[in-house]
């Protein structure tokens, strides 16, 4: 269910792309969407909205976002309009008589709105244990500065995933081996009890040095670059060294936003190219076929009034035909077809529709 909220912020957020991707594998999947509804309540009719229309269901998944955790109503901290605790660059809360309270993650609210999203969490970490250690030692804090764009990695569950950023969405294979591998390598950070500190205003991402993603693509041109990336199942440590050029060069990306607008890299258009890619593979190898079977048949030229006609050194064919004589008769009385190198059964009086069948 989509209301009027979730959908603006779809396209405040620059999600065009995303979001025509995942409408189209919601149709092509036959999930039904509905748009401009809220849902109101659950019960075991099923789910009712809004407007009075009740959508039958045996299992409902709640998917609506971030809201403040119950916490917030009890405490007296400057919040913006959804609940969220405001506060400043350093992640200090904006309330001057409480400077030693911080918040981060999605119960914060920060000058520069971010989404709730967990690229987002991740990176504030590293910066809050950092000037807690500051402040308890009076020493100026660093300030927090979120990245302009992150990578949209949205898992399909075919194998599947879909692949956003900047002005693009692509629906691929590699995309899915990408998030697998970066989820787990995020996991393993954990387990090792290490969280890795990140520069300031970086652009890719806090662990990409543990990736071990070197390939080398500083000789692309942006229309290579498109082409690596609409390649379903690339090779996705070449696939996000790509992206990662292009977050790192302005003119790069935008060649590459550019190539892959066109709509020779669509994902709609990549079905029918195949396609067509297909039937001209099968037109020329049949026409192949039936220029070499031209080539090495042997043709006999017999007399129909004959009564007895013998045909040798005839390759074996899949079916015989018979030809009308130009003398115009159409009659096989008293005739008989010997095919030696066949071992067919002669054919005997029969007339000329018998034998054309």
């Amino acid at each position: 269910f989509f209301n009027d909220t979730a959908t603006t912020e779809i396209y405040t957020l620059s999600l065009h792309a995303l979001f025509r991707s995942a409408k189209s594998i919601a149709e092509r999947e036959e999930i039904n969407i509905f748009w401009g509804e809220r849902a109101v309540r659950v019960d075991e009719q099923g789910v009712h909205l809004k407007s009075g229309t009740i959508v039958q269901s045996n299992s409902v998944i709640w998917a609506t976002g971030a809201e403040p955790h119950l916490l917030h109503h009890s405490l007296d901290l400057p919040k913006d309009d959804h609940g969220f605790i405001r506060v400043s660059h350093s992640l200090q809360s904006q309330d001057p008589e409480l400077p030693f309270v911080f918040a981060a993650g999605d119960c914060a609210s920060l000058p520069d709105a971010v989404a709730k999203a967990g690229v987002y969490a991740v990176r504030q970490g590293p910066v809050l244990a950092e000037n807690i250690a500051l402040f308890l030692k009076s020493q100026t804090l660093k300030n927090y500065v979120p990245q302009r764009e992150f990578l949209r990695l949205i898992g399909t569950s075919d194998g599947k995933a879909i692949v956003a950023k900047w002005n693009f969405a692509l629906w691929t294979t590699w995309g899915w081996d990408l998030k697998d591998y970066i989820d787990k390598q995020f996991m393993q950070l954990f387990a090792g009890r290490e969280m890795n500190h990140t520069e300031e205003g970086n652009e890719i991402g806090q662990y990409d040095e543990k990736l071990g993603m070197q390939a080398d693509v500083s000789s692309l041109t942006g229309e290579k670059a498109a082409g690596i990336l609409s390649v379903d199942r690339q090779d996705f440590r070449v696939a996000n060294a790509v992206l990662k050029r292009m977050a790192d060069d302005d003119a790069f990306r935008e060649e590459t936003c550019e190539a892959l607008a066109k709509p020779s890299y669509g994902q709609d258009d990549s079905v029918i190219g195949i396609l067509l890619l297909w039937l001209t593979v099968t037109f020329l190898a049949s026409t192949l076929a039936g220029c070499i079977f031209f080539l090495t048949s042997k043709w006999a030229e017999v007399d129909i009034g004959a009564q007895d006609v013998v045909l040798h050194n005839v390759s074996p064919p899949k079916s015989v035909s018979f030809l009308q004589s130009t003398r115009g008769s159409t009659d096989s009385e008293g005739l008989s077809l010997h095919l030696p190198e066949l071992n067919l059964i002669p054919i005997q009086n029969m007339k000329w529709a018998e034998i054309k069948d």
